[in-house]
């Protein structure tokens, strides 16, 4: 599986929607640590599913999606 960084540089223009495997706060805290490095003009261009409350804290300007809010707009289709 490749690295977050990997993915980044694959896709340097791309938007993404990265999903972590885990809900584990500290995941979430590790990611967004990660992603705070990113230049603001990268960070708009990806989406974080999943352990979405640190994220949502600390780069709030990034955009974020949870499982209800999913099934939410699914339900809306």
């Amino acid at each position: 599986m490749p690295t977050l960084p990997e993915v980044l540089a694959h896709f340097p223009k791309q938007p993404l929607v990265l999903r972590l495997k885990s809900d584990e706060q500290k995941d979430g805290e590790e990611l967004a640590r990660d992603l705070s490095r990113l230049p603001r003009e990268r960070q708009k261009r990806l989406t974080v599913y999943r352990s979405i409350a640190a994220v949502a804290e600390r780069l709030p300007q990034l955009r974020v999606m949870s499982k209800a809010a999913i099934k939410q707009v699914c339900l809306l289709i």
